[in-house]
């Protein structure tokens, strides 16, 4: 996939790498890179470990306090450390990129007995509906900026919510083509 690319490129030694729990997707890659990732849930280790990485995958939106939980991770970064984010803007979902959405499910889902919604507009409501407790990109994004030296990339997202590997090629040419919007986010930085 392209996130893993993206990540893998900043990367350039071995390194060892605190990881969210949603990293599996990854972790396998970055072992195979000869990269040491540490889970965070596992929190084995002490308050003077660092690391070269911490790497985020989809959960930054939904901390209650991004501001302690960005610091704190921060404090674990080694001198020159990175810290990448991959995460979705919730409030870039509009009705145009709903109805793509739409349509992505409903050509993979066409042979299984999956419940869709019942179109594209209830799938907008259904998404926002889902995400309305979730942190919106703009939050995420001015906490990012103002602890760590860094850029946002708008970034593909639906695919990764289809399990879609194939989609990330479609979704990205949508994205460019002004089709769709980039509902996902990749932030690279470090600490200031």
């Amino acid at each position: 996939m392209e996130f893993i690319s993206h990540v893998l490129s900043h990367i350039h030694q071995p390194s060892r790498i605190l990881c969210d729990a949603s990293c599996s997707r990854i972790s396998d890659a970055l072992g195979r890179a000869g990269h040491e990732v540490v889970p965070l849930a596992h929190r084995e280790f002490a308050a003077d470990h660092t690391f070269d990485i911490v790497l985020l995958d989809r959960t930054l939106h939904k901390v209650a306090d991004v501001d302690a939980a960005l610091f704190g991770l921060a404090r674990h970064l080694a001198p020159e450390g990175k810290v990448i984010v991959y995460d979705c803007a919730r409030e870039t979902m509009d009705r145009r990129t709903a109805r793509w959405l739409y349509s992505r499910r409903a050509e993979l889902h066409r042979e299984e007995e999956r419940t869709l919604p019942q179109n594209a507009d209830a799938l907008f409501l259904q998404w926002h509906e889902e995400r309305s407790h979730y942190l919106d990109g703009l939050t995420m994004e001015r906490s990012l900026l103002s602890l760590f030296d860094g850029y946002i990339h708008r970034e593909v997202y639906c695919c990764v919510e289809l399990a879609d590997p194939d989609g990330e090629v479609a979704e990205r040419a949508a994205i460019n083509e002004g089709v769709i919007n980039a509902v996902g986010f990749t932030f690279v930085g470090t600490t200031e």
